[in-house]
């Protein structure tokens, strides 16, 4: 008689899961034991591998249990996306590098935790610093247990930004004071009283002047108060008093000059000059008073009518003297002065310029508009130096110049014409 099959259906399922049960139990001790753990039956289900950095795992199998389901406790307990995202990136970082410590080795047993109905599984991810410097994180898992029904508050943390003025210290300048100069004015005239001879080729200029001022006025030496050749220092006063100083022979003060040489004396915005063609009495120099506070010199000096003897052309010498008379200079108000006239000559393709000695001032000098206007006179001597190379069967070619120079360095130059010399 044939059994029938259906009777026994109920043991095929129920013999199954006795076999997966006991493969599964089988699996947990052959895992436990191969990592050295003591298994704890009678605790919750819950990984207790530990760390084991030993040598010779190369050959173990490395096994691992995915609990899936913590996300979904997780989620449970209140916990929001961002903080489970927050948790999976903190279980997925590396374990932190073991450091043995000074002492000796000890193991640490896992404390006991009391079950609680509703556990909160808070994660704390703490810094750990290794030997080598690096930073590692460390998950503490720590179970705080929470009454059911019992709702928990979040702190809110509140930033609170707080003004506060701060005075900071003020510098306080302490203003310098700037002395008070005298003011000068424009209208002390000078004057020259006499020219004599003093024996010789000497001579003797006596000089004056007037303040038309009831103060005293003290005029800085150099600045307004000069004399255009030098020394420009001669002993003129620099403190003038009210009115006009004594007249000849009680000048002011004097100045003795060679009968070839010429004087100018600047004052204020005017000067008076002195050379031994000055007429005796009638030099007195009383201009009309120019308001300018501080006279410039914009124009250069202008050179006319100089003769050169003997006249440009051939010279059958190595050496002439070539002099120049009747030689007008003349400079535009306001004039600084003329602080000298030479002769310069060139010998093309040969020499440099070469100058001749200051020219003297024959007659003239500052006009009553403040300009200049004089006769000059003097010579060179052309020489033609025997160690030059000789450009034959050409002579050599000499021009000759007149150049003038104020005393703000502004240049006049006039062509007087051009000789040639033979050679040595």
């Amino acid at each position: 008689m044939e059994r029938k099959s259906g009777r026994f259906w109920s043991v095929k399922p129920f013999g199954i899961f006795i076999f997966a049960l006991v493969v599964w139990f089988i699996l947990a001790i052959w895992t436990g034991t191969s990592y050295a753990v003591e298994l704890y039956f009678n605790q919750d289900l819950r990984s207790h591998l530990l760390a084991n950095y030993g040598d010779g795992l190369s050959n173990q199998s490395l096994k691992y249990l995915s609990l899936t389901i913590l996300g979904e406790v997780l989620t449970d307990q209140g916990m929001m996306d961002g903080s489970i995202g927050l948790f999976d990136q903190l279980l997925q970082d590396p374990v932190p590098t073991a450091t043995r410590s000074g002492g000796p080795e000890e193991i640490v047993q896992p404390p006991a935790i009391s079950p609680s109905p509703t556990p909160n599984f808070n994660s704390t991810a703490m810094a750990l610093e290794t030997e080598s410097g690096i930073s590692d994180l460390s998950i503490t898992e720590v179970f705080t247990p929470i009454p059911t029904g019992t709702s928990t508050e979040t702190p809110t943390t509140t930033f609170t930004l707080t003004v506060t003025k701060i005075d900071l210290p003020t510098e306080t300048s302490t203003p310098t004071k700037i002395p008070t100069q005298t003011p000068v004015i424009d209208d002390v005239y000078p004057i020259l009283e006499f020219v004599e001879n003093n024996g010789g080729s000497r001579w003797i200029a006596y000089f004056d002047y007037k303040n038309p001022s009831t103060e005293t006025q003290y005029i800085p030496f150099r600045e307004r108060d000069y004399f255009s050749q030098d020394p420009k220092d001669q002993g003129q006063p620099t403190s003038f008093s009210p009115g006009r100083y004594n007249p000849y022979p009680e000048a002011a003060f004097t100045v003795e000059f060679e009968e070839s040489d010429a004087l100018t004396w600047h004052l204020t915005a005017f000067s008076v000059g002195a050379s031994k063609y000055s007429d005796y009495f009638d030099r007195i120099f009383m201009p009309t008073p120019i308001k300018t506070l501080v006279p410039q010199d914009t124009e250069q000096p202008i050179l006319r009518s100089g003769q050169l003897n003997p006249e440009p052309g051939f010279i059958n010498d190595c050496s002439v003297d070539k002099s120049v008379d009747d030689l007008l200079v003349q400079d535009p108000s306001y004039s600084s002065g003329i602080l000298r006239v030479k002769l310069q000559y060139v010998v093309e393709n040969t020499s440099p310029e070469i100058y001749s000695d200051p020219l003297n001032l024959v007659d003239g000098g500052t006009t009553s508009e403040g300009g200049w206007d004089g006769q000059y006179g003097g010579s060179v001597t052309v020489n033609i130096n025997p160690e030059w190379q000789s450009p034959e069967p050409e002579p050599f070619t000499v021009n000759v110049w007149i150049k003038a120079k104020d005393y703000v360095s502004r240049e006049g130059l006039s062509f007087l014409g051009t000789s040639t010399l033979p050679d040595w």
